[in-house]
């Protein structure tokens, strides 16, 4: 009897033991279809992605071409006002005298980027030797705009 009972324990025991590797496995099956189903949903997601970003960078180089276009034609158009300016520029210089742009020339070489540097025009803002108490001037301008004045209160 002892023998019987023992048996059916032992039977009982791996009974349990494969019933849990049982669960175990279907747990691990289910854990593997929905990773495989996140996958497929990430893969996808990313693909979305990519497609919105290639969307957004033609876009953008369709925008740059126009923007471009627009430049060339703009500056097609001001060729000849452009050439006009430079011709007075070489003028001038043949003759000897500053060239002085008017208005006009003047806006047009804003537009445009300007023709170079004309004659008696400044390379710096200023004339002459730029004093370094300028700079530091300046730099304490900024630092009081920034820290404010202390002074006041130390009074």
């Amino acid at each position: 009897m002892k023998e019987s009972q023992r048996s059916e324990r032992i039977l009982a025991y791996f009974s349990y033991l494969n019933e849990a590797r049982q669960q175990a496995i279907e747990e691990m099956k289910n854990t593997r279809n929905e990773l495989v189903e996140q996958k497929t949903t990430l893969v996808a997601k990313q693909n979305q992605q990519k497609t919105l970003l290639c969307e957004q960078q033609m876009v953008e180089l369709r925008q740059n071409e126009i923007r471009l276009r627009d430049k060339i034609v703009r500056a097609e158009r001001e060729a000849p006002g452009a050439a006009k300016v430079h011709a007075k520029e070489q003028q001038a210089k043949k003759t000897g005298t500053p060239y002085q742009p008017s208005g006009a020339d003047r806006s047009l070489m804003a537009r445009i980027g300007g023709l170079g540097r004309t004659a008696g025009q400044a390379v710096w803002p200023v004339r002459g030797f730029y004093p370094a108490e300028l700079w530091r001037t300046t730099t304490w301008r900024v630092a009081l705009e920034r820290y404010g004045d202390r002074s006041k209160s130390r009074q």
